[in-house]
């Protein structure tokens, strides 16, 4: 059902889907994609969570890697949940601003 990925215990992530965009939150990230149309390319903004709460600082184009880390991992993630497969890890990025 749809609380199928709260019962096995992974909530490290929710992916969103919208009507021409989607979107993938994680403890450290917020992306979301206005996805391509005739008149428009695909837009990604990116924010740092927590600490971007109102979500008024873009960092997309400072961290063009995080933004293609968090978009594959939203696919693979929505393919695994159709599947009925546990999702892969959170990507590399996830830990980028991790203090040491």
């Amino acid at each position: 059902g749809a609380f199928d990925p709260l019962l096995h215990g992974w909530v490290d992530r929710t992916p969103i889907v919208g009507s021409g965009e989607f979107a993938l939150r994680t403890p450290h990230w917020s992306l979301r994609v206005v996805e391509a149309t005739d008149q428009r390319e695909a837009q990604a903004e990116l924010f740092v969570k927590p600490d971007d709460f109102w979500e008024v600082n873009d960092v997309a184009d400072r961290c063009p890697d995080a933004v293609e880390e968090l978009r594959q991992c939203y696919a693979d993630t929505v393919a695994a949940l159709a599947a009925g497969r546990e999702p892969p890890p959170l990507p590399p990025t996830e830990n980028l601003l991790v203090e040491t």
